[in-house]
């Protein structure tokens, strides 16, 4: 991460892919929670988790927080919370004006929601396994309730490509080798998307996934 894109978010409030956290977290299941949250969030770009800033843009820095994390504390604390799909981040460590800063930079997925396959407690506050997380503007779902019906309703139909253009969905059907069987020796069709299947006759799946997606035929049933 350069300056300038560290510059820039100093210049914008806290939203839905944007959180100041004046120093590290002191419980796991915060830190956790907030990266749900974002993961969650309804937007398409990526998210940052910034840590040394304050919610009143008060620049504070890092240097000497007790617990402070870098990029593989981060990771293996994902691990070990047993997300359901691990998720895309990277911690950058930005220096200005003598001061230390970290970046948690959480990428944007389309294969929401994230959630945890296991409670996960400390110090008194529990994540709970199968709940989804997101955050609304500036505010998480606090750790006793849902994200609302609509939103995760959206999330589901963003992983599935519900609403897509017909080729973007069928690429995105492609990256998931493991969901494709062949009923027959010429033919590939998603499982759980039938719809779509490929004639392997013209062009070999495994061998191209985005010249096969040119042979992808979807059989829409009206």
């Amino acid at each position: 991460m350069e300056l300038d894109t560290f510059m820039n978010l100093l210049l914008k409030p806290e939203s839905e892919i944007l959180d100041f956290k004046k120093e590290f977290h002191d419980n796991n299941v915060k830190l956790v929670h907030d990266i749900l949250c974002l993961l969650n969030s309804y937007s398409e770009e990526n998210r940052f988790l910034t840590f040394g800033v304050s919610d009143s843009k008060g620049l504070y820095g890092v240097a000497g927080d007790a617990n402070r994390k870098n990029n593989a504390n981060i990771q293996d604390l994902l691990r070990a919370s047993r997300v359901n799909r691990f998720p895309d981040v990277i911690m950058h460590n930005i220096i200005h004006d003598g001061k230390e800063f970290d970046i948690l930079e959480i990428k944007n997925r389309p294969d929401k929601p994230f959630f945890l396959l296991h409670d996960k407690a400390e110090k008194g506050k529990t994540l709970r396994a199968g709940v989804v997380y997101t955050r609304l503007g500036d505010t998480n779902t606090p750790l006793g309730e849902s994200a609302p019906e609509d939103r995760i309703e959206l999330m589901w139909r963003e992983r599935f490509g519900i609403g897509m253009p017909p080729l973007d969905r069928v690429l995105r059907l492609l990256e998931d080798t493991e969901q494709w069987e062949r009923p027959s020796e010429n033919e590939l069709h998603h499982r759980v998307f039938p719809e779509f299947l490929t004639d392997l006759t013209r062009q070999s799946f495994e061998n191209s996934r985005i010249a096969a997606s040119a042979f992808v035929i979807p059989r829409m049933k009206f």
